[in-house]
């Protein structure tokens, strides 16, 4: 899925996040940057395991819940931040909240809505999963703010 901002949000001026086949999890992001006036990349790999509870991947229900551990692990490149890797492990909690019909730029789409909440029970991120696109059709991350939406697809 390639992104794209104008103006950049946080930073962020566009990137391509890439997916497992029928997954609605991202594995790698690469990203590109402006900042303070420099540009630079970077690259974030994501792993997933679940700690209890359902799989990770289609298909999905409504109610289906699981603990995941994430592990991130990023680079970048160029910069002010040339060469600098970091690991990030966190957990949380998933639950497929229910399904329905939303509209983006890509068209209307039946979705999963799935949620993402830490320890605490605060929202953290809701993706729109939907199985004919094959993908999110739209991503909402709470902590920064940031709204993804789909474009086009092509279907396979």
């Amino acid at each position: 899925m390639h992104i794209s901002f104008d103006p950049p949000v946080g930073g962020v001026s566009g990137g391509i996040y890439y997916y497992e086949k029928d997954s609605w999890l991202p594995i790698r992001m690469q990203l590109n940057h402006e900042l303070k006036g420099s540009s630079y990349s970077s690259v974030t790999d994501l792993s997933y395991k679940t700690l209890e509870g359902f799989p990770l991947t289609p298909p999905l229900k409504v109610g289906d819940e699981w603990k995941c551990e994430t592990k991130a692990t990023s680079y970048t490149v160029g910069g002010p931040y040339e060469q600098q890797r970091s690991e990030v492990v966190a957990i949380s909690v998933m639950r497929v909240e229910k399904m329905e019909e939303i509209g983006v730029p890509a068209g209307k789409f039946n979705c999963y809505k799935i949620s993402s909440y830490d320890k605490s029970g605060k929202v953290l991120k809701t993706n729109w999963f939907s199985e004919e696109a094959k993908n999110n059709v739209k991503v909402i991350n709470h902590k920064s703010g940031i709204t993804m939406k789909l474009i086009s697809y092509s279907p396979v």
